[in-house]
């Protein structure tokens, strides 16, 4: 899971449990580091298949967008 700020659509934070855990973490740290938004995660290419599509999934799920969940979108 991923919390945007609804209006600015920066990362305020995310959770994710499991063993695969700290790699996800990770990009999601750097990208809250760097300023980055929910967005900029959403339209960044993510190879498949791996972990790391999970980030992306989350991210797409925050704008409404993920393929694999409905969504709620931040913004309509």
């Amino acid at each position: 899971m991923i919390l945007a700020d609804k209006s600015s659509h920066k990362i305020l934070g995310a959770s994710c449990i499991g063993t695969e855990a700290p790699e996800l973490i990770a990009e999601i740290a750097l990208a809250m580091q760097h300023g980055l938004t929910i967005h900029d995660i959403a339209e960044t290419i993510h190879s498949h298949p791996t972990i790391s599509e999970m980030v992306l999934e989350a991210a797409e799920s925050v704008v409404g967008k993920a393929i694999h969940k409905k969504g709620r979108p931040i913004h309509q």
